[in-house]
């Protein structure tokens, strides 16, 4: 049984220079154990149903936006007004939250969080129980990168 549906008549215009797509928000069809999350909630925004699985305990709450190919699994939530983009993907029990934004081919996943005005981009890794906050960028302009274990970057403004 599906776990959400795209709300028709709630959507947003997205027009930036390099895209022009229109977002839904989500609407729970369910209450999903182990979340806040109940039947009738209305959730973040997505382009489509490929953005977020049907299992598993991920949502995306709040303002969040989940665009292009990017994916949220697992139980991994995207929250406040965060942006998952591009074809990156947030699984496990990752946290992406506040203002964080998440594009290209990143990888956020296990008990990783990121949060504040972070970014993560290009082919960054983030794992294990790592946590980005503040105004910090990790992006892997040559290969891939990886941040593990208990690893934490800050950086203030």
């Amino acid at each position: 049984m599906k776990k959400y549906e795209l709300v028709e008549d709630m959507f947003l215009e997205l027009n930036y220079s390099w895209y022009n797509e229109t977002l839904h928000r989500i609407r729970a069809l369910r209450d999903i154990p182990g979340t806040s999350v109940k039947a009738g909630d209305i959730g973040g925004w997505v382009l489509s149903e490929e953005n977020l699985s049907q299992e598993g305990k991920c949502w995306i709450y709040g303002n969040a936006m989940v665009l292009c190919n990017a994916i949220v699994s697992d139980d991994a939530r995207v929250e406040n007004n965060a942006r998952v983009d591009e074809d990156a993907h947030v699984y496990g029990e990752a946290v992406v939250s506040d203002h964080a934004r998440i594009y290209g081919q990143a990888l956020i996943h296990d008990n990783a969080h990121v949060f504040d005005w972070a970014k993560v981009g290009d082919q960054f890794e983030v794992c294990g129980n790592a946590i980005v906050f503040g105004y910090a960028v990790l992006e892997s302009k040559r290969g891939k990168a990886k941040m593990d274990g208990w690893a934490e970057v800050f950086h203030s403004n």
